[in-house]
């Protein structure tokens, strides 16, 4: 009974989301219905060991709830900061999850990719300036220009950003770091991020 109890209460989960946002399409319900997709997520990653599988439907619902808080200027920084969060947060995840296969299929992988390594580089873009003292988007916004730089070292057109180098990713990633090195709290400097910031600038300072 435990395997179909966990569908259902994620199905359900859906339902109720899906029917708040038709009765109110707002950014906090936006966001609440990819919560709702990403533990769905969750219960076929346990069940069938199957990952992202709804990654459409979570991707989607996260760019409505930032599109809802970009299209109100009275929306307050807590909402504005968990929409953003939420979505390059996932960004992040997924795209770490998909470029984690090796170098055999980077350049497939990348260009099946570069819309998502786009948009989060966009709205981690906008995320840092709308949201300055929220450091963990500065972390976001270096590991989208990291994504960047990886697909044009691989030769692929990422529309809109494709006219400046790989020097300039690699040298945003490096201000990043400087400015986090200056003003980050002491736990921020040894959370996850931070430690796989500091792989990164090795491995493409090194390159």
């Amino acid at each position: 009974s435990f395997v179909p109890n966990i569908t259902k209460a994620a199905e359900t989960a859906i339902d109720y989301c899906q029917e708040a946002v038709n009765s109110m399409p707002t950014s906090t319900y936006y966001r609440n219905l990819g919560c709702a997709y990403e533990r769905k997520d969750r219960a076929t990653e346990f069940l069938e060991g199957k990952k992202y599988e709804s990654s459409v439907n979570v991707i989607g619902s996260y760019l409505k709830s930032v599109s809802c808080i970009l299209n109100d200027c009275a929306i307050n920084d807590a909402t504005k900061r968990n929409a953003f969060y939420v979505l390059l947060a996932y960004y992040h995840r997924y795209l770490g999850y998909r470029f984690s296969g090796g170098s055999d299929n980077s350049l497939v992988v990348y260009e099946e990719c570069k819309e998502h390594i786009l948009n989060m580089y966009a709205y981690a873009y906008i995320a840092k300036l709308e949201l300055p003292r929220c450091l963990v988007f500065q972390k976001l916004y270096a590991f989208s220009c990291y994504y960047v730089y990886k697909a044009l070292k691989l030769k692929i057109d990422i529309d809109t950003v494709s006219e400046k180098s790989c020097e300039y990713f690699r040298q945003q990633i490096q201000d990043a770091m400087d400015l986090l090195t200056q003003i980050d709290s002491d736990d921020g400097k040894k959370d996850p991020y931070t430690k796989r910031l500091k792989g990164i600038l090795k491995e493409i300072t090194q390159s």
